[in-house]
């Protein structure tokens, strides 16, 4: 069974080796505790699948020929 995951985001302080104004996802359990003791705030309690951002996309250029 999978842990459910939340997104956080770092107050002040460091968590999991991120600094303030990170945001990642964490245990539920973990982000709770973190919560209470004022180092974090929960930005989204539905779970993040992808705790790992998607680069963008390349935007195509056409090429010209002279």
């Amino acid at each position: 069974m999978a842990d459910k995951h939340v997104k956080i985001e770092v107050l002040d302080a460091i968590v999991d080796g991120q600094g303030k104004g990170a945001v990642f996802a964490v245990e539920a359990e973990s982000a709770q505790y973190l919560a209470k003791i004022g180092y974090v705030r929960i930005v989204d309690e539905k779970g993040a699948e992808d705790s790992e951002p998607k680069a963008p996309a390349k935007a195509t250029t056409k090429r010209t020929t002279k």
